[in-house]
């Protein structure tokens, strides 16, 4: 029988008058179970699929954002958050299971005029890390496990010119490392990647 739900849930609420927070949860998950039975009027039974049968696909994901702007013409956002996602696939003795778990944090910095005296352009910082783990156990008879490791990192600066041109500079780092069956694969040589951008209003 199949089913199917789905949840969520946000709450906003302030610290006082210069701290705000906004936090979010979801939920999800997507079942499929039955029982596979032969068809004995034909003569190939053997190359039939029989036995139980069961798939779900599911996550949970949640964060929340703290915004801070005590300090005049400065605002900083800082966002943590997780997720875990789940697939299952279930044929009898055949199964493909696989699990990716993700934990990160974000947050910017703007910079306006009201910062300092006299003319200051417009500034963003923007800034954020993430982990991201992988699981895979598919079962054949025996156990075959696959791990993975994901990890990123960003810092970007945006510079506001007058009303009507930013200017973007960047940098991202980007690793991974993958094993299973005896084979890794790793980072590669040159793991960071330049941003520079110039972009009109």
């Amino acid at each position: 029988m199949p089913s199917y739900w789905d949840s969520g849930a946000s709450v906003d609420f302030s610290l006082g008058p210069h701290d705000h927070i906004h936090a979010l949860l979801l939920a999800s998950d997507d079942t499929l179970n039955f029982t596979a039975s032969p068809d004995n009027s034909t003569a190939n039974t053997a190359r039939q699929l029989s036995g139980p049968i069961h798939f779900d696909q599911d996550f949970q994901s949640g964060g929340f954002s703290w915004i801070n702007s005590a300090l005049p013409g400065l605002i900083s956002t800082f966002t943590p958050y997780a997720y875990h996602t789940d697939s299952i696939q279930e044929l009898d003795i055949l199964k493909d299971n696989s699990y990716r778990s993700s934990l990160g944090a974000g947050g910017d910095l703007v910079i306006s005029s009201d910062a300092f005296e006299g003319s200051f352009p417009r500034v963003t910082d923007t800034a954020g890390v993430g982990f991201s783990g992988l699981t895979s156990l598919p079962q054949v008879a025996s156990t075959v496990q696959a791990q993975g490791f994901n990890g990123d990192a960003y810092l970007e600066d945006r510079l506001g010119l007058g009303s009507a041109w930013a200017l973007t500079l960047g940098l991202h780092y980007d690793a991974s490392n993958d094993s299973g069956t005896g084979e890794t694969t790793s980072v590669p040589d040159f793991p960071f990647f330049p941003n520079l951008g110039l972009q009109a209003s």
